[in-house]
């Protein structure tokens, strides 16, 4: 049997981010992977239509899975969590003031990146293929801390590297650390002309520094 690797969103969320959502046969036909939570057995639960307090496509309440098959009026309920694909690796977008997919946080005691939407979610490095994206945080985890001096950020688990553009498609990947020129693409702040879709501002507060 074939498995879905997917991620349990917070609760307080009324659906899956752009891109991340599981069809209906996805969500009732196949066996779900968790990436942290337990496994749970093929739903058999369909939600025709919206009610209130329920998220829009696939979600899980208590240990079964369900799927509305509504795209408006979305819900939500602190006992409804959406159940969406891996999280979509980072990508740069025009700044638009006041947009909370767009307002990153750095935490200092921790060295990770969170998001203001999606708060229990950090800024991590797929070390296989050097991309970043988003994924559940967790303190041990040295891919999710960053930090960096000026406008460049540099990741614990590969500290040679840095944070940077993707010319072409405008994904956030790790790159080895350049000056000048050479590193257009890895120098951030809130105030270029690119700001990181979904996810936010990565220099709207200080980072840490490389001897922590």
């Amino acid at each position: 049997r074939s498995f879905k690797a997917v991620h349990r969103w917070p609760a307080n969320i009324s659906k899956c981010p752009q891109g991340t959502s599981l069809s209906q046969q996805e969500c009732l036909n196949e066996k779900l992977e968790f990436s942290i939570e337990e496994n749970f057995a093929n739903p058999t639960n369909l939600m025709e239509n919206n009610e209130d307090s329920i998220p829009c496509g696939c979600y899980i309440r208590g240990s079964t899975n369900y799927f509305n098959a509504a795209t408006s009026e979305c819900g939500s309920s602190d006992d409804s969590f959406p159940i969406c694909t891996a999280p979509n690796d980072v990508r740069m977008s025009s700044c638009e003031k006041g947009n909370k997919n767009q307002i990153f946080h750095y935490e200092s005691d921790t060295e990770a990146i969170t998001t203001s939407i999606y708060p229990t979610f950090c800024l991590a490095l797929d070390e296989s293929s050097k991309n970043i994206h988003l994924e559940e945080c967790n303190d041990d985890n040295n891919n999710q801390k960053w930090y960096g001096s000026g406008k460049t950020i540099q990741n614990r688990a590969s500290p040679t590297m840095c944070m940077g553009m993707h010319q072409s498609s405008r994904s956030l990947r790790i790159y080895t650390c350049q000056t000048g020129q050479i590193g257009w693409n890895q120098q951030f702040s809130g105030k270029d002309k690119h700001c990181t879709v979904e996810y936010s501002e990565v220099a709207a507060e200080p980072f840490g520094n490389s001897t922590k």
